[in-house]
């Protein structure tokens, strides 16, 4: 009895420690929670100021769908119907790529193939044993590196616009099944561009490829004409200041013919500088300095079309917030970065004040200044989100005191990326409209994660071995609100959520008044406490 007693005693100790642990671990959550419950938001206050929303009128001619995930045959119904009636409003046969943000990655073939520097990276452009890093790299018996293929860098993402768009039809997440009509001209494009001026002109190239989509497949066309070979879609192509038999030289007028005659522009995921860059209505100096000397042909050629309404802008990651009213927090040290390697100027890093504020959103009329962050993304293993979205909050800050109206910021979330399941952003008709993408994907919840949703028993069950990728009670076709200041802040997740459509977490963990996710149809999870 005495035995009893004395276990009942250190078992009513032990649940009481770990009942403290897990009340401190849900406290530490509450109170240090990076960025507070920005996560939960579509809508976020930025900056807020006296002045209240900037009155500029909207440019009512705008056909701009701003996205995370692009567009597949899979993405939401809703959001594939938004675009078919913008494409009819929108005038010509054609697409057009714009290339720039992805052109550090159309080099890497070139600019990552020294075993001596590049070994222990994730990914490389030529053969390992095996093929991780620091694995052995493979020479032929000539003792040559024996570089991967276009097929083998195609699922690593790294293989040529052309072999990509020909093989899986789709090129950063934009489909042309989805945009482009049997026998359409597809074009692709890119600035290449100098910040060393000569005789204070900008330095500058207009890098041009023809091709079509024909029968359901794209065809790549040669400067002279002729179709590719399915060796030329074999071949790695430098993607840089050269004309070849691909691409060539193109003058500024002869661009802005091409673009005249195409109904959509697709605006690649990338890094968002070399956007931000290319459209830029005006040249930049290497300080980051307009040079009033010579606008910029491709950057106003595109930008012009449409702010007339005559094509829809398709931004994917990069090329949605490159639309963005401000895109910092930029580099310390150097408002015209180095840009090697390519994971040091991403979304999250950037540019130099200069920079800061980019004119494209302001130049084309998009409405209240709004800041577009794609990409909210859940990582199961720590039952948080990722990081990226708090670069947001530390942009308020470096922005609150040099602005005279608020900003506000739209997350859009990937639910399921590769299947261009995501949300995204219409401006058109001088309206913003939010666009909810929808999943009904479920993922097995790891070991680590029901541990961590173990430790706020005391607040909340959770008891589902499975998470389901976004709550329930969205429709399979999606659902669209109209969103302008005075609605202010909009949750998309949890407790002050009309109808929750994200999950519920901080890039911490878990919140501590509810669970990710309500299962309210099958009685799997329950908010035991406020």
């Amino acid at each position: 009895m005495v035995v009893a007693i004395a276990v009942a005693v250190v078992l009513a100790s032990a649940l009481a420690f770990w009942k403290n642990v897990a009340e401190e671990s849900i406290q530490r959550a509450e109170s240090v929670a990076p960025g507070g419950d920005i996560t939960a938001k579509a809508f976020t206050a930025v900056v807020s100021t006296p002045a209240g929303s900037d009155p500029s009128p909207a440019n009512i001619n705008l056909k701009i769908l701003a996205t995370s995930a692009g567009l597949m045959p899979s993405s939401t119904p809703m959001q594939l119907d938004t675009y078919r009636r913008l494409k009819a409003a929108a005038e010509g046969p054609g697409v057009l790529y714009l290339l720039d943000a992805k052109l550090l990655t159309l080099q890497f073939p070139f600019r990552h193939a020294d075993p001596e520097q590049h070994n222990n990276d994730e990914s490389v452009p030529y053969r390992r044993q095996p093929d991780e890093p620091e694995g052995k790299p493979v020479y032929d018996v000539a003792g040559n590196l024996v570089m991967k293929t276009q097929a083998e860098l195609l699922p690593l993402g790294y293989a040529g616009a052309e072999y990509t768009l020909r093989h899986s039809g789709q090129y950063s997440n934009v489909h042309l099944s989805v945009l482009a009509d049997n026998d359409a001209p597809i074009y692709l494009a890119y600035l290449h561009y100098s910040p060393e001026a000569v005789n204070s002109e900008p330095q500058f190239k207009i890098l041009l490829a023809k091709g079509s989509y024909k029968n359901g497949k794209y065809s790549a066309r040669k400067i002279d004409g002729s179709d590719f070979t399915d060796r030329d879609y074999r071949d790695i192509y430098h993607y840089n200041a050269s004309s070849s038999d691909r691409f060539r030289e193109i003058s500024g007028p002869e661009f802005e013919a091409i673009v005249a005659s195409v109904h959509t522009v697709v605006a690649v995921g990338g890094i968002t500088f070399l956007t931000i860059r290319a459209l830029s209505p005006s040249f930049h100096d290497r300080d980051g300095a307009k040079m009033p000397s010579q606008p910029n042909p491709y950057g106003r050629a595109v930008l012009d079309r449409v702010k007339d309404g005559k094509a829809v802008y398709v931004g994917q990651s990069a090329g949605t917030v490159a639309l963005s009213y401000a895109v910092g927090p930029l580099t310390k040290d150097t408002s015209y970065p180095e840009l090697d390697p390519e994971e040091k100027v991403d979304i999250e890093h950037g540019l130099g004040l200069e920079w800061l504020f980019p004119d494209l959103g302001q130049y084309l009329g998009i409405p209240y200044r709004l800041v577009f962050r794609p990409h909210l993304r859940f990582d199961l293993s720590l039952c948080a989100y990722e990081a990226n979205v708090l670069g947001v909050v530390t942009l308020g800050q470096a922005i609150s005191g040099g602005v005279r109206h608020d900003v506000y910021g739209a997350i859009l979330a990937d639910y399921d990326f590769h299947a261009g399941k995501g949300d995204l952003v219409e401006v058109s008709h001088g309206k913003v409209l939010y666009h909810v993408g929808y999943t009904s994907q479920e993922e097995q919840l790891p070991a680590p994660s029901q541990r961590i949703l173990s430790r706020f028993t005391s607040r909340w069950s959770f008891e589902n071995r499975r998470l389901r990728m976004q709550p329930w009670g969205n429709p399979s076709h999606g659902w669209t609100f109209d969103w302008q200041p005075q609605v202010g802040e909009v949750f998309a997740a949890g407790p002050k959520a009309s109808q929750p459509f994200h999950l519920y977490a901080s890039t911490s963990g878990p919140f501590p008044d509810a669970p990710p996710m309500d299962y309210p149809r099958h009685g799997k999870s329950q908010v035991l406490l406020g």
